[in-house]
């Protein structure tokens, strides 16, 4: 069970329950709204970009069906609160590569690239908000080119899903998988 909201909220659980991060000002519960009923969904730094990009495919059935879960609810809910992570998140919990001390297969490299797109957007680890509010973040600071750079060494880039999403993002489309 969730903590009430209060009117001095300045940090929000995320799912893992630890307390972290900055609350943007519009992420609090409006007086009058009472306890928060829901955990925001962790998602990655780079997960912010590949879920436009997303078609489908992944390294399980089960990581396919977390992230198509994941991308459907901030398709369909914009205003789902999403607390930003640098390493694993909801998705990667699926994923057959997670180990104790994280990724498998990517090691730190998938570290790195969270840190490479939280810096482009300017979030932090642990930073809560709107998934409208991150969303807006990746139209107005990633180009469809930037990728090559933010999402070096990763095998899904030479599919172009994710540029293609991008570019449809900053053409107003949003997440366009029907997940």
């Amino acid at each position: 069970m969730l903590p009430p909201a209060t009117n001095d909220a300045a940090h929000l659980l995320c799912s893992d329950g630890v307390q972290r991060g900055r609350i943007r000002a519009s992420t609090m519960t409006p007086p009058g709204d009472g306890p928060l009923t829901r955990r925001p969904v962790d998602i990655s730094a780079h997960h912010a970009l590949c879920v436009h990009g997303f078609r489908g495919m992944g390294y399980s059935d089960g990581f396919v069906a977390a992230l198509s879960q994941v991308v459907s609810t901030l398709r369909d809910e914009p205003a789902t609160q999403v607390c930003v992570r640098i390493g694993s998140d909801t998705v990667c919990r699926s994923c057959p590569s997670l180990g104790p001390g994280g990724c498998l297969r990517y090691g730190m490299g998938v570290v790195q690239q969270d840190m490479r797109v939280a810096e482009v957007l300017g979030v932090e680890s642990g930073d809560v908000m709107p998934w409208s509010d991150l969303q807006q973040r990746v139209r107005d600071r990633v180009a469809p080119d930037d990728l090559a750079t933010l999402c070096e060494g990763c095998p899904w880039l030479e599919y172009g899903v994710c540029a293609q999403g991008i570019a449809d993002l900053r053409a107003g489309q949003g997440i366009t998988y029907g997940g």
